[in-house]
């Protein structure tokens, strides 16, 4: 993982691009408790802005200014559900039709047009809009927009 983010923030030098990477796609690593010598990628790379998406609501990373998370909303376990008042991130909600204006009394964003979660406002809403096999979804994770 150094190599290939030292390698990508080189790559962003010759181009004079600022680095961002999303370190997680479809997994929830806690990268802020992965040390290599004593020190995580957030303070190897401080000069790069991470971002992830996260269904953990306990994660402690407001200490790293160079990283940013995104909670992930789903009322498919109501324990998991009611911890939407106390989390201190933007929450991503996935959506069937329309994409309300307000959930839960929160602004809602539109998380379609760019995955640079780390650009939005805070105390916001990130709203994604059930595609695939999710438009059928009943489970909880995505909510049925009114």
């Amino acid at each position: 993982l150094v190599t290939d983010i030292t390698r990508f923030v080189n790559y962003c030098k010759k181009k004079d691009k600022l680095p961002c990477i999303r370190l997680n796609g479809t997994s929830d690593i806690q990268w802020e408790t992965i040390k290599i010598d004593g020190h995580n990628i957030f303070d190897i790379f401080s000069t790069v802005q991470f971002y992830d998406y996260t269904k953990i609501p306990t994660r402690k990373v407001s200490e790293y200014k160079n990283y940013h998370l995104t909670w992930s909303y789903s009322e498919a376990n109501m324990k998991y559900a009611n911890w939407f008042d106390k989390i201190a991130y933007n929450i991503a909600v996935v959506f069937n039709g329309d994409m309300p204006i307000h959930f839960k009394g929160r602004e809602v964003v539109n998380g379609d047009e760019s995955d640079l979660r780390f650009l939005d406002k805070g105390n916001v809403i990130v709203g994604l809009k059930a595609k695939g096999k999710a438009r059928k979804d009943m489970s909880g994770f995505v909510i049925q927009a009114t």
